[in-house]
């Protein structure tokens, strides 16, 4: 019979040595232990709850709660052992180790009260990443290319960060965006620089004009600005088919890839964008045939500021009227180009 209170232990043969004793924790222990790991993980998760809780965070509070116990019952088993069996050694190493490791867990999250985790950087950067572009359009849509073009550098580099801690697909699909967003801006800058000087020596209109050698030098400003463009609707005329094709190259899942093609597609809306792009072109080879026609005709018509262009007599009639159907032709795409940026502005 053992005396009440305490437990009952197996009474030893005569003359036989006592049962080592083997590695237990008293009740008071453990139950500190269990409450710190409740109220751990219960804190961490009501944090979560105000700063939208994913699967990482989630993990890691468990993670957490976990740790503070199994890491004093390690010590604690060291310390039995090395103590001779000691229950009150275990007991003692057990209640340090979990002290530390509560200090530690309140140190790292004081420490770092608004670090979020890897994977819940990115909704934040992507956010970020859809404003700028949206600022992009309505700079471009307003006619202000140079800033469109910073914007659209500006969400390249965010693109970058986000990258930075993604992960996987993840990683491979935004480290793409950043070199998309790149690439258009290469091909629309090129575009951009050549129009605007031809825009800024005068352009489609006929102001300046007097002689065989201003067309030239007129002409020599518009041939880069129509090889440029030339770039930027093949660029944007083969943009679909390319996607999957260089996401595929970075080893993205055909559906990643179909999903961010679905995306881009809708939001950069590339029927639009060529319609808008192709009056531009009509617009930018019209005024080249204009050119072209008063150069073969030198000689056959004046042009001032106060009386505006004059044909001779000699300047054909076959000429004139393709002339001024060309006339018409430039300024009928510039309404339907107006046309289709209204659209595009209205986002239907």
């Amino acid at each position: 019979m053992s005396e009440p209170g305490n437990p009952k232990t197996p009474a030893s043969p005569a003359g036989a040595e006592p049962a080592p004793p083997r590695f237990r924790l008293d009740p008071i222990p453990l139950g500190i232990g269990a409450v710190a790991a409740i109220a751990v993980f219960a804190g961490t998760v009501r944090t979560l709850a105000r700063a939208d809780p994913d699967a990482y965070r989630i993990s890691h509070a468990l993670g957490a709660a976990i740790g503070l116990l199994l890491w004093p019952l390690i010590a604690s088993w060291i310390a039995f052992r090395l103590a001779g069996r000691s229950i009150r050694f275990a007991n003692g190493a057990f209640i340090l180790v979990l002290l530390v490791c509560l200090v530690a867990h309140v140190t790292r999250s004081r420490g770092s009260p608004g670090a979020p985790a890897p994977s819940a950087q990115t909704p934040a950067s992507i956010a970020e990443i859809r404003a700028l572009a949206e600022q992009a359009k309505q700079a471009s849509l307003g006619g202000d290319e140079q800033k469109a073009i910073a914007l659209t550098a500006e969400s390249a580099s965010k693109f970058d960060q986000a990258a930075s801690v993604a992960t996987g697909i993840d990683k491979a699909v935004m480290e793409y965006a950043a070199s998309l967003a790149r690439a258009q801006n290469d091909v629309l800058k090129a575009y951009i620089t050549a129009a605007g000087t031809y825009a800024d020596a005068g352009g489609t209109s006929l102001d300046g004009l007097r002689d065989s050698a201003a067309i030239d030098a007129r002409l020599a400003l518009l041939h880069p600005a129509v090889t440029a463009h030339d770039d930027v609707i093949a660029y944007f005329r083969s943009i679909s088919d390319r996607i999957p094709t260089e996401l595929a190259a970075r080893s993205v899942p055909k559906k990643a890839a179909d999903d961010f093609l679905a995306g881009f597609v809708a939001n950069a809306r590339i029927d639009n964008l060529l319609a808008i792009h192709a009056a531009e072109h009509g617009m930018l080879l019209a005024a080249r045939r204009r050119f072209e026609i008063l150069k073969a005709n030198n000689g056959n018509w004046t042009n001032t500021p106060e009386n505006g262009l004059a044909f001779g007599e000699s300047f054909t009639q076959k000429d004139r009227d393709e002339f001024l159907k060309l006339g018409d032709t430039i300024d009928r795409l510039a309404a339907q180009q107006g046309e289709l940026i209204a659209e595009r502005k209205s986002g239907n």
